[in-house]
């Protein structure tokens, strides 16, 4: 089958069975099992086009900078079958906890055509392309966002569309400013800068917005406040979704922004780094701090997410090999990690309407496999081994070291070791006194969880550990992507 189409239908299949659900041409009773079958046709088109010589590419360009174009490379096909395969354990989970939700129909369609977008924007291989689907993730999943139709769900949805458009709109503004200087519409493994340009300043100006731009998604600083207002309002698989996968929409832009089209080599050791990094930094730090306070649970977790996000930011930023590869581990990490600890959430509001930190006492002791799993999440948060998280911070934390920043140096390091401090205050309470508190009803009886709602949090806590244990694959996967990037 020609790469084209295989593209085509791994962006279009999602998208238009979606809007079919949305209009309920199809069934209640057997949505269930299309949305599975769409999710699982989805993982086969994108693993068959994994097969596929890499490099091909599809585009058309009427006007050089208005090019547009798809290409399959090991970083968008990564970045696809993470997304996807995450898809699906959040579709599964959601078959039971959306039974007591009305506008399903609109919810599997929302979540569906979100699907497609984001894989879209993995096979992007041009700024106008990518912008595009940055634009339409964000359309389709502001559905998710205010499902529940309330004045809130409303506010929390116009709040993540707006932070998302203005951040999309500067960033493709700046992407275009660009091209005068980069004269090249594609992405290009290392960047498309390959000497002196004539104006370095205004190239490093526009570089600088640019990332900030398309790193709203990604919650970076000051374009996060989406985050923690959008969580608490949206379906718990929503949430997962938002946090765990659409987040990683934004951290994509930043490497085919900074390393496939400026270049890494360009901008290091310059004040756009210094200054990008200090956002980072910054990031990590107020996320922890914003979490610490929280008492709603999906509050809390939308708040490690700015934080824990720019764990990744930072080894993006740090550009050396290693820092890279940490980052790259720490995308993979933070996908299972919060998809895990947001459907845990999930779990527990949907069986018992608790939504507070300090309503979970004893709850542990009721729901034995939840807790247990948000203690193996908690755990790889925090970066405790020998979990994934663990071994993705120890490489940032490795690759700052040997970076020649002067402050960064250790000033990353330190915050990465604050930021843990105070993750665990923030989420080792929770499974303590799940455990450990004593219930609120004199004879509590154990919660069961369908098999839709405890396969996905036991795969996800699985992998986990299990990545923590041998992260050799991915590990050596993302150093030969790192030196593609970084010749």
């Amino acid at each position: 089958m020609p790469v084209f189409i295989l593209m085509f239908a791994s962006i279009l299949l999602p998208v238009v069975l979606g809007e079919l659900i949305k209009r309920e041409v199809v069934g209640k009773e057997k949505r269930n099992q299309l949305v599975t079958g769409i999710l699982a046709v989805e993982i086969l088109l994108l693993t068959v086009l994994a097969t596929q010589e890499k490099g091909r590419m599809f585009a058309f360009s009427p006007f050089k900078p208005l090019a547009v174009g798809l290409a399959v490379n090991a970083t968008g096909l990564f970045f696809a079958l993470l997304v996807s395969a995450l898809w699906l354990l959040g579709g599964v989970f959601s078959f039971n906890y959306m039974q007591k939700e009305e506008n399903q129909a609109a919810y599997y369609g929302a979540y569906l055509k979100t699907l497609g977008a984001l894989v879209g924007l993995t096979l992007a291989q041009t700024p106008l392309t990518l912008f595009l689907f940055f634009e339409l993730s964000t359309i389709f999943s502001v559905e998710l966002v205010k499902h529940k139709k309330t004045e809130q769900a409303e506010k929390a949805a116009h709040a993540y569309e707006k932070y998302s458009t203005i951040g999309g709109a500067l960033g493709i503004a700046s992407l275009l400013a660009l091209y005068p200087f980069i004269k090249s519409p594609y992405f290009v493994s290392g960047g498309a800068i390959t000497g002196s340009v004539s104006a370095p300043v205004a190239v490093m100006i526009l570089s600088f917005l640019a990332i900030v731009g398309f790193s709203a998604k990604a919650g970076l600083f000051p374009l996060h406040s989406w985050l923690p207002i959008a969580h608490p309002v949206a379906p718990a698989p929503a949430s997962a979704a938002l946090s765990g996968v659409i987040t990683k929409a934004g951290i994509l832009c930043v490497i085919r922004i900074l390393y496939e089209y400026v270049g890494a080599a360009f901008l290091q050791g310059t004040l756009v780094q210094y200054a990008l990094l200090s956002l980072a930094v910054l990031t990590v730090f107020m996320g922890s701090m914003m979490a610490f306070q929280q008492k709603l649970l999906k509050k809390r977790l939308a708040y490690s997410s700015v934080s824990q996000l720019s764990y990744v930011l930072c080894g993006l930023f740090l550009m050396n090999k290693t820092a890279l590869t940490g980052g790259l581990l720490h995308v993979v990490g933070h996908a299972l990690i919060k998809n895990g600890l947001f459907l845990c959430a999930g779990a527990i509001i949907y069986k018992t309407g608790k939504t507070r930190v300090d309503e979970l006492k004893g709850l542990g002791q009721r729901m034995p496999i939840t807790f247990a799993c948000m203690t193996v999440f908690s755990l790889g948060l925090i970066g405790i081994p020998p979990t994934i998280g663990f071994v993705s911070k120890w490489l940032i934390m490795q690759g700052s070291a040997k970076s020649a920043l002067c402050v960064f140096g250790w000033l990353v390091p330190l915050m990465l070791i604050v930021s843990a401090i105070l993750t665990a205050a923030y989420l080792l309470p929770l499974c303590t006194r799940g455990f450990l508190g004593t219930a609120e009803e004199e004879k509590p009886d154990r919660i069961k969880l369908s098999l839709s709602q405890s396969v996905p949090l036991v795969v996800l806590a699985a992998l986990v550990l299990l990545l923590g244990f041998y992260p050799l694959p991915l590990t050596r996967l993302f150093q030969q992507l790192s030196a593609l990037f970084m010749p």
